[in-house]
């Protein structure tokens, strides 16, 4: 593709098809010398543009063909071929990388406890996120209440400041296992909240299985509604870090 293109290019130019070919396909051999100096960032582009050039310049001149004709060939095919492969390829790493991170947080303040989950981006932004109950009453033991979304700012924070009675897990996430997790938790709001079948633990740990980590359960002897204070021993215990 690199030759065809370059022969094309050099007829365009006035040149011989033969020439284009030739130097466009050659210096296509450079290419992994090209991206081992330079890498395959975005802000290298320039200069692997100007090496291609420099180089199917080179051979165009030594093989007949005009030095100016190879180098524009050259870039071009830098330029218009390899830089979008390169561009999707930087995307395809990205998507992979666990540069974001979700945090699965316990506590066991008086009287019932809480569980919620945070997530972090790489420049920093925190978003903190938790299942309540509208009513705080007897209704939420007989059953169905108006549950919403609250900000749990303030519970990080205490955890990350060593408080006994609030600990928190950290989980490596990619920016889509990021997303999940935090989306499905706003998509708890104003759903019914339940204490046997939908409580602050089922919001935290199936918004963390919707990230895919689905080494979290929600399994407890005789059907008994999970707890916060149980996910506070775990976490307390030092239990492996489940992963996706």
């Amino acid at each position: 593709a690199n030759g065809l293109v370059g022969g094309v290019m050099a007829e365009l130019q006035g040149g011989r098809f033969g020439h284009g070919f030739l130097s466009a396909g050659a210096s296509a051999l450079a290419k992994p010398a090209i991206r081992a100096a330079i890498g395959i960032e975005a802000r290298g582009m320039p200069f692997r543009v100007a090496a291609r050039a420099a180089i199917a310049g080179t051979i165009s001149s030594a093989t007949g063909g005009k030095f100016l004709n190879g180098a524009v060939t050259g870039a071009f095919s830098q330029l218009f071929n390899d830089e979008r492969t390169l561009e999707n390829e930087r995307a395809a790493r990205a998507a992979q990388a666990k540069d974001h991170s979700l945090y699965l947080i316990a506590s066991v303040k008086f009287p019932v406890g809480h569980v919620a989950i945070a997530g972090e981006t790489p420049d920093g932004t925190v978003e903190a996120l938790g299942f309540h109950p509208v009513e705080q009453n007897y209704e939420v033991v007989l059953g169905d209440v108006v549950g919403y979304i609250e900000d749990e700012t303030r519970m990080l924070k205490a955890a990350g400041s060593g408080d006994p009675d609030i600990l928190m897990m950290r989980l490596p996430a990619t920016k889509s296992q990021h997303d999940s997790a935090i989306g499905h938790m706003r998509s708890l709001a104003n759903i019914q909240y339940n204490l046997y079948e939908m409580n602050c633990v089922h919001a935290a740990i199936r918004s963390l299985q919707a990230a895919g980590f689905t080494n979290f359960n929600l399994r407890t002897p005789f059907g008994l509604p999970p707890r916060p204070h149980a996910v506070h021993r775990g976490l307390q215990m030092g239990l492996p870090v489940p992963s996706p």
